[in-house]
């Protein structure tokens, strides 16, 4: 295989890549199931129960996004997300930062995307979940490059791209080579770029070949 055509099919597995190790949230909720969380929402709010109404706001908000209705979502990640921190509940904190990032992603509002997320990655750390915490790496990675912000996209893939070694999670490694390839490209290092892309191709090969 030539060289561009190397870089062509690595390119290729971003989309599949991207969901293999970061779905494990999905809910498919009905509208049946807004109308319980709603009533839910006010018997929390009705008892006072400052805790409850935040997870049954991140809750609504996940149903939300899973419809792809980012707008809603966004007002109950963020009314959830203060409670959260009100009542230092670092769990709900945690997982409504990394919720929040992705709807701010999709409003393509990056800015706001990065500043959730860097949030977030401190949590993570306190917490010592290594796995989270080369995802919301590998989210920085991205944000950054759209943000331009190639030497910052490069330090923080390089961090999670060590994570996803050391814990031997191949598909998130595979898919922080592909990123980290594109912004070697940005950086007008095509040798290396070429490198990271070969080397992600090479490890979904191998993964494939195992199924």
């Amino acid at each position: 295989m030539d060289r561009w055509s190397a870089v062509a099919a690595v390119l290729g597995l971003v989309v599949v890549l991207g969901g293999c190790y970061r779905n494990e949230r999905t809910l498919a909720l009905s509208t049946q199931s807004i109308a319980v969380l709603e009533q839910d929402l006010a018997s929390a709010r009705r008892e006072q129960q400052r805790a409850r109404e935040g997870w049954v706001l991140y809750t609504l908000g996940i149903v939300y996004q899973e419809q792809g209705q980012f707008q809603q979502a966004l007002p109950l990640y963020e009314e959830a997300l203060a409670i959260a921190q009100e009542v230092k509940a670092k769990a709900l904190e945690a997982v409504t930062l990394a919720y929040l990032g992705d709807v701010y992603w999709q409003l393509k509002q990056y800015e706001c995307a990065s500043t959730v997320w860097e949030q977030e990655l401190v949590l993570v750390r306190e917490g010592q979940n290594q796995r989270r915490e080369g995802e919301v790496l590998n989210n920085l990675g991205r944000v950054y490059q759209k943000l331009e912000q190639y030497e910052r996209a490069r330090i923080v893939l390089e961090q999670g791209l060590a994570i996803a070694q050391e814990v031997k999670l191949r598909f998130m490694e595979a898919t922080t080579l592909v990123h980290l390839g594109r912004v070697y490209q940005k950086l007008d290092q095509p040798e290396r770029t070429f490198a990271l892309y070969e080397q992600a191709l090479a490890i979904t090969r191998e993964v494939q070949n195992r199924q």
